[in-house]
């Protein structure tokens, strides 16, 4: 009898093993008792148990089967998705009986387990991918928005992107000092998330923004209640419209407005960079507490902020019947309080694990 002889990469986690030399064949009786056909079956598990089993020391690039060593070069790939191998017969030596039967019953069963594998790696695949495409119609696009002077690969950009691929959602980060930070100003970053939102039809976006980040998300949902679902908001700069809760004191807003630019620290550059008086004068013209939505939003705010004070915060989520804030002991930047973010973001999305 010939037959063919499989290769499994994920068996060489275990010591191969080589049977001794046959004890001889073990006839099958059939017999004729009473007028009814009686078959005597071979078992296999005692045959295997009578064998002698040793160790068998291997090459790097060779596998075993059965007792026969064969070399990588002898090795013909097959459905690159199985993962596995067909030796050729003729380098195969032959086997008597009933190693010849053994061998059968053991290359079956590793068969098996080998296209279980397969299909259970298929199936998990296929079972994200409906997931993520399920998430994806539940919450639609989930976007980052950078506050100010940062970017879109901020450490808090970073850690949502990683949280969410984990479940099968990418995160969309725009960098909002393209096409110069100079020229930057709330218009133009309108302009460019309005770019980027969905326009199809039953499809919201979800916008994660911080700091001037929060502030552009008010200003999109009151824009486009049709294409933003959901806000989730951090440290927002509300009031970056209200006199005296501006990113600077009355006497530089004034010095700025004498020089035309003003240079601040850009903390994605790691320098200083100028930013035209534009800015100021279209943020007096973009108000987020003026601003209507009715989206259901989070707004997760530290206590220890410096930037943006916290009481201006409770007081524009307390005026919202749609808005939950959530007030920690953490500053501007929020990094240490991440995992409480984003574990009350997973449970809001349907997210959590």
């Amino acid at each position: 009898m010939k037959c063919a002889s499989f290769y499994y990469p994920h068996l060489g986690r275990e010591a191969p093993v080589e049977f001794g030399e046959a004890i001889g064949a073990e006839a099958v009786d059939l017999a004729q008792r009473g007028g009814r056909r009686v078959e005597q079956r071979l078992d296999v598990n005692a045959l295997a148990a009578r064998r002698e089993r040793r160790e068998v020391v291997l090459a790097p690039g060779q596998h075993i089967d059965g007792a026969v060593m064969v070399p990588f070069p002898q090795v013909m790939e097959r459905d690159p998705d199985l993962q596995d191998a067909l030796v050729e017969i003729p380098d195969v030596a032959g086997f008597g009986p009933p190693q010849e039967f053994e061998r059968l019953v053991l290359l079956e069963k590793v068969a098996a387990i080998e296209l279980r594998d397969a299909f259970e790696k298929e199936g998990r695949r296929r079972f994200v991918a409906r997931h993520a495409l399920i998430l994806s119609r539940l919450i639609g696009p989930v976007f980052y928005l950078h506050g100010f002077a940062s970017s879109a690969k901020s450490t808090k950009a970073g850690y949502f992107a990683a949280r969410l691929q984990e479940r099968g959602v990418a995160l969309q980060c725009p960098d909002f000092n393209e096409p110069d930070f100079a020229t930057l100003t709330m218009t133009r970053m309108l302009d460019q998330l309005g770019r980027a939102l969905p326009d199809e039809e039953g499809t919201s976006a979800t916008l994660i923004g911080s700091s001037l980040g929060g502030a552009l998300a008010v200003l999109a949902a009151a824009r486009w209640p049709d294409r933003v679902g959901r806000l989730v908001l951090l440290a927002p700069a509300v009031m970056i419209a209200k006199p005296g809760h501006h990113l600077l004191p009355p006497e530089k807003i004034d010095e700025w407005r004498r020089q035309g630019t003003l240079p601040f620290f850009h903390y994605a550059y790691g320098e200083e960079r100028p930013l035209d008086y534009g800015f100021h004068l279209d943020t007096q013209r973009q108000d987020p507490v003026e601003a209507s939505f009715t989206q259901p939003t989070l707004i997760f705010q530290g206590l220890h902020d410096r930037s943006v004070d916290h009481t201006t915060v409770e007081a524009f989520a307390r005026s919202r019947s749609n808005v939950t804030l959530s007030l920690l002991e953490d500053d501007h930047q929020l990094i240490a309080s991440l995992p409480v973010i984003w574990d009350g973001i997973a449970h809001w999305l349907g997210l959590a694990a």
